[in-house]
């Protein structure tokens, strides 16, 4: 299933495969339930009206995005070259904990064709292309979605402790265009394919 979020009047109703579901249902309540569950209530409540307004984030205003850091090799590689703390990042990848770090709450994230943006006092901004987890009040991933994480690389490179100033602010965290269900194993044999197209040309893929 597929769930999306669009722009209705002047306020925003959730869908699933195409068709509205009813106003009354939105993610926050979608998540109080268990993994197991989901699909089936969501097939239970779908209408038969076709969402057609234009495209959302596809999460409410008040939740919130956090990011993991140093999660793969290539990570802490280019973190260490980056910064002038070089060891941190070395601790980071081998300890038992995570990097975590808030992103951006959800009245602050843009939707699809909306612009990201960046920090006028770096010299250094990157897109950061994320596979999103979506993850219910019992702990459960039920589903993903595609994120960027635009960051001020310079900014943290300088000392760690940036790290806010190079992450958090207006703009710098996109996600969508849908979610889409699936529990943790499934995503597992996940394909991700990246294409960064320039002034109509394709640059990268």
């Amino acid at each position: 299933m597929y769930l999306t979020r669009h722009a209705v009047g002047g306020s925003a109703q959730w869908a699933v495969d195409g068709s509205y579901l009813p106003p009354a249902v939105d993610l926050a309540l979608l998540l109080q339930l268990e993994a197991a569950a989901l699909e089936g209530v969501l097939a239970a409540a779908v209408t038969t009206d076709k969402a057609d307004g234009p495209l959302l984030a596809p999460l409410e205003a008040h939740q919130e995005v956090w990011a993991s850091g140093v999660t793969y090799l290539r990570s802490r590689e280019a973190r260490v070259v980056e910064t002038q703390t070089k060891d941190i990042y070395e601790k980071v990848y081998e300890a038992h904990r995570a990097e975590l770090f808030f992103k951006a709450g959800g009245w602050r994230v843009s939707g699809p064709g909306t612009p990201v943006r960046i920090r006028g006092d770096a010299h250094w901004n990157v897109p950061e292309p994320e596979l999103t987890l979506v993850v219910n009040r019992h702990g459960e991933i039920v589903g993903y979605t595609v994120g960027n994480d635009m960051s001020s690389r310079d900014i943290e490179g300088e000392n760690p402790l940036y790290l806010p100033q190079a992450k958090i602010y207006n703009g710098s965290c996109s996600l969508g265009p849908g979610i889409v269900l699936a529990s943790a194993e499934r995503q597992r044999a996940l394909a991700i394919d990246l294409t960064i197209r320039r002034d109509g040309a394709t640059v990268f893929a």
